[in-house]
């Protein structure tokens, strides 16, 4: 988060509890949340928050990333984690992209057994969320 904060400002919000523990890739994780919370800042409004939440639960751990910019509609919802895709708005907007973040988060998830879900409307901002079980 320090290195993301460097450049990105001072934009996030990071909530978690001391004792989540887990048995995972570091490697792996490390890149899971980079991509989310750059796409996040990326592709927020400017000067929003973006906020991470890291929870334990009774199967395991989640991760959310959420923001506040434009939606993500239904149907690029349905196809984000597929290889090259990218939003209408992410192809209308200045961002350079490949469309590989997203579908490289979806197979590290999966390659922990794991499931990825986004959610996003106008009123509640866009949140992709990592479920990880123990």
């Amino acid at each position: 988060m320090q290195e993301l904060s460097l450049l990105y400002s001072d934009r996030f919000r990071f909530n978690y509890t001391e004792k989540n523990q887990c048995r995972v890739d570091p490697s792996a994780m490390r890149r899971i949340v980079e991509n989310l919370v750059s796409n996040a800042a990326k592709y927020s409004s400017p000067g929003t928050e973006v906020e991470i939440v890291l929870k334990q639960n009774t199967d395991g751990f989640e991760i959310s990333v959420k923001n506040k910019g434009n939606p993500i509609s239904e149907e690029d919802q349905v196809n984000i984690f597929e290889p090259f895709h990218r939003t209408i708005s992410a192809r209308n907007s200045s961002q350079k992209g490949w469309g590989l973040g997203l579908q490289l988060v979806h197979g590290l998830v999966e390659a922990h057994n794991g499931k990825v879900f986004v959610k996003s409307n106008e009123v509640e901002g866009t949140c992709f969320t990592v479920e990880i079980p123990s």
